[in-house]
C-alpha cells in the first residue's frame, strides 16, 4: 500500500474504535521472577535426560542373551538336550547350554554350577569365572546335572537361570 491509500484507510476508521483503543489499558506483564522455578526445573529435567541417555545401561547391563536365536527373557526356553524327555526326574545327566551374548563392555562371569567355556577353543579358557568382552558364543555346561537342583549363570547384572521342569520333562533356562 502506498502512503495515500494508507492515509485513505486510516481516515475512514470509526472515531469510537479510536477512543476505545485509547482507554484500553494492557495487563502487567508476566514477572520473570515468577517463571524462574519453572525454568530451573525444567534445566534439571533436560540435565537429567542427557545424564541417562548417555550413562544409563539397561538391566542386567545391557546385556543381550540368546538361546537358539531367540532373545532370552523371563518366560523358560527348553533347552534341546540329547533325549530330553528319556531321561527320568531322578536322572542325573549332562547339560549344555549354548549362549551368544552382546555385550556393551566387559562383563564378569560366574557360574553357581557347571563350567563355563566358549563355542570355539580359540576364543579362551573356561572356567567357573571369567571376565569375556564384546560378542561371545558360550558353552555352559553342567555335568552330573540334578533335576532337583536350580544353577545359575551371573553375567554382570544378569542372572540366568538352568532348573529342570517337571511341566515340560525338560531342562529350561530363563533371564532373572
Amino acid at each position: 500500500m502506498k502512503n495515500e491509500g494508507m492515509a485513505n484507510a486510516m481516515g475512514r476508521i470509526d472515531p469510537e474504535l479510536i477512543e476505545e483503543a485509547g482507554s484500553f489499558k494492557a495487563e502487567g506483564k508476566r514477572s520473570v521472577r515468577r517463571l524462574r522455578p519453572y525454568m530451573a526445573a525444567a534445566a534439571v529435567l533436560a540435565a537429567c535426560s542427557v545424564i541417562l541417555t548417555v550413562f544409563w545401561r539397561p538391566a542386567g547391563g545391557g546385556i543381550a542373551l540368546t538361546l537358539y536365536g531367540e532373545e532370552l527373557s523371563a518366560s523358560p526356553v527348553e533347552v534341546d538336550a540329547p533325549a530330553a524327555a528319556a531321561y527320568a526326574r531322578t536322572s542325573v545327566t549332562t547339560v549344555t547350554v549354548p549362549l551368544y551374548m552382546e555385550s556393551g563392555g566387559p562383563v564378569e562371569a560366574e557360574v553357581s554350577g557347571g563350567v563355563l567355556g566358549f563355542w570355539s577353543e580359540t576364543s579362551g579358557g573356561s572356567g567357573t569365572e571369567m571376565e569375556i568382552s564384546g560378542p561371545a558364543k558360550l558353552l555352559w555346561t553342567v555335568t552330573d546335572a540334578v533335576p532337583d537342583s536350580q544353577y545359575t549363570l551371573r553375567l554382570g547384572g544378569t542372572r540366568v537361570i538352568l532348573s529342570y521342569s517337571d511341566e515340560n520333562g525338560s531342562w529350561t533356562v530363563y533371564k532373572k
